[in-house]
């Protein structure tokens, strides 16, 4: 394989690292129950929300919705729409930023959400179209039914690049979105002050979920043909295990520390921050599949989620045909390691 096996480096290096670690920081770091990358600097998403705009409407900026429910009602009294039935401002866009900005699938969250998931590991299968995961898409496609399809995409490209002041969520057209802890940190100075973090909600029938989020790390791999492995090794345990590092990277990248116990920094003197810190013990911190056709599911995933939305597929359609060709690339794909 392209990588190595880190499993007898890191047993013996570092005996207790999955102690050291959040709980999904081994299952981050293994495929077939061996350990392949060493995790860096975390990262995971939940709701941000603009108070201002909560505080117009009538709602308490210091305060999320805890439901699925609580946030479709949020959303809709956020909303603001001409007599024209142009859209001026949304509560929330399902899809954003999503995929089309580089960022997870939130399809995949949403699934997660509503009690789904997407691979079987016991019998390795795809399970993209589980009922669960359409449900979850179904919830998606509700906004765009209810606003429009086009109506909302025009209003998607009204605004600028993500990330900056004139995206969505930062010039104020849209009021909630599902991203990461980056936005207190590269956000625009004058928008920051108006934030507000929480967990994503879940179904009322699915209260354990609160705080969904994918788990992952930056991880760092050993190239199988790596010209100085042992010097590669030391490199990446003082990056992976090193308490000072760990937190200093943790405040370059605004990712939070893959350590549990490290030194304080900056960054964990905002509380808002600090959410995202503590959402990484919670149980509703989901591993995406590491499987070797990983990232064609993504994509196949975004692209579902799309055609579904602008109404050119049912959910279950959309997600029975993705269960179908993933399958079939894994199927063919074999034991990469």
């Amino acid at each position: 394989g392209a990588l190595q096996d880190l499993t007898a480096l890191v047993t013996k290096d570092v005996p207790n690292w999955e102690k050291l670690l959040y709980p999904y920081g081994k299952a981050v770091s293994s495929y077939n129950g061996k350990v392949y990358s060493v995790p860096s600097a975390n990262y995971n998403v939940g709701l941000l929300w603009n108070t201002e705009i909560f505080k117009e409407v009538g709602l308490d900026g210091t305060k999320g919705p805890k439901t699925i429910e609580e946030l479709t009602a949020m959303a809709d009294k956020l909303t603001v729409i001409d007599k024209d039935g142009t859209i001026k401002r949304m509560g929330f866009i399902p899809d954003y930023p999503g995929a089309g900005n580089g960022q997870f699938v939130n399809l995949v969250l949403y699934g997660w959400a509503f009690g789904g998931e997407w691979y079987d590991a016991a019998t390795k299968k795809i399970t993209a179209n589980d009922p669960k995961n359409i449900e979850a898409l179904k919830w998606e496609l509700s906004f765009y039914t209810k606003y429009g399809a086009q109506k909302v995409q025009n209003f998607v490209k009204s605004a600028g690049n993500y990330l900056t002041a004139q995206d969505l969520f930062q010039s104020g057209k849209v009021a909630m979105v599902y991203d990461g802890e980056w936005n207190l940190v590269f956000g625009d100075a004058a928008f920051v002050p108006k934030l507000n973090t929480g967990g994503f909600p879940a179904p009322a029938a699915n209260p354990g979920m609160f705080g969904v989020s994918y788990a992952d790390s930056n991880p760092l791999c050993l190239p199988t043909r790596a010209a100085h492995p042992k010097e590669a090794w030391e490199f990446m345990k003082y990056m992976s295990f090193d308490k000072d590092a760990c937190s200093a990277f943790a405040q370059t990248l605004a990712n939070p520390c893959q350590l549990v116990d490290h030194p304080q920094y900056a960054l964990v003197q905002d509380p808002r921050y600090v959410w995202f810190v503590n959402q990484q013990a919670l149980a509703s911190q989901k591993v995406y599949p590491r499987i070797p056709v990983s990232q064609s599911y993504f994509n196949k995933l975004a692209d579902a989620e799309q055609t579904v939305l602008y109404g050119q597929a049912t959910p279950e359609d959309a997600l029975n045909q993705v269960t179908k060709e993933v399958q079939e690339l894994l199927d063919s794909a074999g034991d990469p390691a």
